[in-house]
């Protein structure tokens, strides 16, 4: 069959001038894997439709080439003798080269695909659903760590197996290479009565170092906040501030509200929040320094003339600041923490398969890195909670990545200081915020997906767009109830936030 399939007067070679000097033999099977190697066995690429598509073929030539692809399923073995897969190369030198490990080779293939794209938009049906979400991205991942892995070992037992005189006359060079895991984002008109600092929406205010109260003027002072008297303009004292470079301030009616952003010890340190972005500007937050955690602290106190303010309240929500709205009573808070996740140990039977699967020697430098490494592989949830949040308030995130961000969205009454906070959670989604009166934009820009020194990082599409993905929080100004209201996404990148603006009630942007 495949005789007559290959005779040239059937099949042509346009596109693929390299294996012009072979046209005119007839294939056996195994003469066609040969044929396909650098297609499928190496590059992984023939195996990819949207690859052969684009090739502009007929589609009787498509078809062939795809059965072609198909039928290297039953090569086998046969392919891995053709190619030296069975079996390490020694060179001139008496070196050994190990073929390309067969882990690295799914992750190749892995790259070749984008992020799923989800629907989004809607809450998580239960913790279960949101658990299976996430375990399907770290699956993904873990292809990736173990193609890394793989090439870890693969060059460590060719440097250990030079042969004595290798180094004679020359310079030692390491080939050992990184671990996985060092390598495994209009002014409004001020009241008469009190001073309001807001720079782009009308009727949302914004914090700042220095506020003018009804009572007091209150100016952020290295460590201190001063609080000045309006008539005398005299100092009449200082509260101390934990962390005075995150300190902002809200002032409303005979209300103060400050927030900061301080370092509490955990007994454990947790993972690193990623990279994300305020006002175009990237801001890199670890909250796991030296088994530290940021929180996010909201103090509340009630002020009078002549008197120092009191503290009527303190409110205090993990993860790092992102920013902070005040409108009507509801304060406004978007904090990024990051999903806990559980790990669990590596399994050598996952390497089985690899020429070296069966050395002791390979098994030992996987138990090295093994016992420093662990892989993620589910989302931790206590009490029907992830990460603080009730799994029925997190929004189903619209692209399933490698972004295990976790934007939290929370309101808080200033006037009654016994109301619950509300708040609702989206997972890989908040590197910028845009607020209206009625509603909060959360903006994704950056896709986390497949990257490696071993392969050709992933890009979007294929297409140099960029995309930016929209997230719309419905917010209730008078009660503070949040909600999942829309989803979108456009091509491009945005400027930053003051590039965004809500038209038509929240129906448009």
């Amino acid at each position: 069959m495949w005789g007559l399939l290959l005779r040239p007067r059937f099949f042509s070679w346009p596109r693929f001038p390299e294996y012009a000097s072979i046209r005119r033999y007839v294939l056996s099977p195994l003469h066609s894997c040969h044929l396909f190697r650098n297609l499928v066995c190496h590059q992984g690429i023939a195996s990819n439709k949207e690859y052969i598509m684009s090739q502009k073929l007929p589609i009787s030539k498509i078809a062939l080439v795809l059965m072609t692809t198909l039928s290297l399923n039953a090569c086998g073995s046969d392919v891995r003798k053709l190619f030296g897969g069975d079996s390490p190369k020694k060179g001139l030198d008496g070196g050994v080269t190990y073929p390309k490990p067969l882990a690295l080779i799914e992750a190749e293939k892995l790259s070749l695909t984008s992020p799923t794209m989800a629907t989004g938009g809607n809450l998580y049906a239960s913790c279960d659903a949101l658990k299976a979400d996430i375990e399907r991205s770290l699956a993904a991942q873990w292809v990736q760590a173990k193609g890394e892995i793989a090439m870890q070992i693969k060059y460590q037992l060719e440097y250990e197996e030079r042969p004595a005189d290798y180094w004679d006359g020359r310079r030692a060079d390491s080939a050992v290479s990184e671990s996985a895991a060092d390598r495994a984002p209009t002014a409004s008109a001020p009241k008469a009565s009190d001073g309001k600092t807001n720079v782009q929406e009308l009727g949302v205010d914004e914090a700042d170092k220095t506020r003018v109260g009804v009572d007091q003027i209150f100016v952020r002072s290295f460590d201190k906040l001063q609080v000045v008297d309006r008539k005398t303009l005299k100092v009449q004292g200082k509260i101390a501030l934990e962390n005075a470079s995150s300190a902002q301030i809200y002032t409303k009616d005979h209300k103060l509200i400050l927030i900061e952003t301080v370092q509490k010890t955990v007994a454990v340190p947790t993972r690193k929040t990623p990279v994300i972005s305020v006002e175009g500007d990237t801001v890199a937050i670890d909250p796991s320094i030296s088994g530290t955690r940021s929180v996010l602290r909201v103090r509340s106190f009630e002020t009078k003339a002549g008197a120092m303010p009191t503290l009527k309240r303190t409110v205090e929500i993990d993860g790092a600041f992102v920013d902070s709205r005040l409108i009507n009573n509801q304060l406004l808070l978007v904090v990024n923490d990051q999903l806990e996740l559980e790990d669990s140990d590596m399994d050598w039977s996952e390497f089985s398969r690899e020429v070296w699967g069966k050395k002791a020697s390979a098994k030992r430098i996987f138990d090295g890195i093994a016992s420093s490494q662990k892989r993620a592989s589910s989302v931790k949830i206590v009490g029907n909670k992830v990460s603080g949040i009730d799994c029925s308030s997190v929004i189903q995130r619209r692209v399933e990545d490698f972004d295990y961000s976790f934007a939290k969205t929370m309101t808080l009454n200033i006037d009654d200081d016994t109301a619950a906070v509300q708040g609702v959670a989206s997972i890989g989604q908040g590197d910028q915020i845009y607020v209206a009166t009625d509603s909060i934009y959360l903006l994704k820009a950056k896709l986390n997906w497949l990257q490696s020194s071993y392969y050709e990082s992933y890009r979007w599409s294929g297409s140099p767009d960029e995309k930016l993905f929209i997230r719309q929080i419905g917010l209730d100004p008078k009660t503070g109830a949040l909600s999942a209201a829309g989803e979108g996404q456009v091509n491009g990148h945005i400027k930053d936030r003051w590039a965004l603006r809500s038209l038509n009630e929240g129906k448009n942007l």
